[in-house]
């Protein structure tokens, strides 16, 4: 038999013979000699070949014989997690303050971001009083102590939102007033100014982190790192709040 293969093959025989391409299959008369092939078998009247090609073995890329920084232990430590935290509360506030922005819907947490004044010192409101829903548009303020009472009720009266509490029984009573389109246009623009200073904060906050590592004087490869993982943090936080922004920005259009 003779027959030639374009691969490089290896002998698994007493000879012991590795034989390259191309291979003239009668260069092995042994009847014994056995070549290894994924599912090709080659039969003669004298000898059988079961022969296996072997990929050749690739090398290395020169990329993967520089040292793999992945692991930190090889990277000039950074802390990266004081800035993700300080751009997380940054997130926080602003879900806080568009709590407030609910259109024509009593609700407690309108009320939540107001500061009593009482005896020139700023006492938070939920510390003197808590509110419940009494209706859909109104909401009734119950004060811990009567002492309170016109304290409380002045600083919601101040607090810009067209609220006008009157006593009642058990408390104070505060209408919500139903939001004209003036009114809902006035929300959206204060919503958008929240969006566009908390993504400002985020950004300051980023900054800060470059400035701290050009600090540093790390290694540029480090310092790249780092951004990158501050950067991917800043993404993060954006998309959120253009997602929230958006959502709040609708509840405002088709209430």
């Amino acid at each position: 038999m003779s027959s030639t293969f374009t691969r490089q093959f290896k002998c698994i025989s007493p000879l012991s013979t590795t034989i390259t391409r191309p291979f003239i299959s009668n260069t092995c008369n042994n009847r014994n000699v056995f070549f290894h092939l994924n599912s090709y078998n080659v039969e003669s009247s004298n000898t059988k070949f079961i022969i296996r090609t072997f990929a050749k073995k690739k090398e290395k890329n020169d990329k993967t014989k520089k040292l793999d920084k992945s692991n930190n232990e090889a990277r000039t430590p950074f802390n990266t997690e004081k800035y993700s935290v300080s751009m997380e509360n940054a997130l926080a506030k602003f879900k806080q303050e568009l709590s407030g922005f609910i259109l024509g819907r009593a609700s407690p947490s309108l009320l939540d971001n107001i500061t009593v004044l009482y005896k020139d010192n700023k006492v938070p409101f939920n510390t003197v009083a808590h509110t419940s829903v009494l209706d859909n548009q109104t909401l009734m303020v119950h004060i811990y102590d009567e002492e309170f009472i016109p304290f409380v009720e002045k600083a919601i009266r101040n607090s810009d939102r067209g609220y006008n509490p009157v006593k009642g029984q058990h408390g104070l009573l505060v209408p919500i007033p139903r939001v004209s389109k003036e009114g809902k246009d006035s929300l959206l623009k204060a919503c958008s100014l929240a969006g566009e200073k908390s993504k400002t904060i985020v950004r300051k906050i980023r900054s800060d982190a470059r400035s701290d590592l050009k600090k540093l004087k790390m290694p540029s490869d480090d310092s790249k790192y780092y951004e990158d993982i501050i950067q991917v943090s800043v993404d993060e936080k954006i998309s959120e709040i253009d997602k929230i922004l958006t959502s709040k920005q609708n509840d405002i259009k088709f209430s």
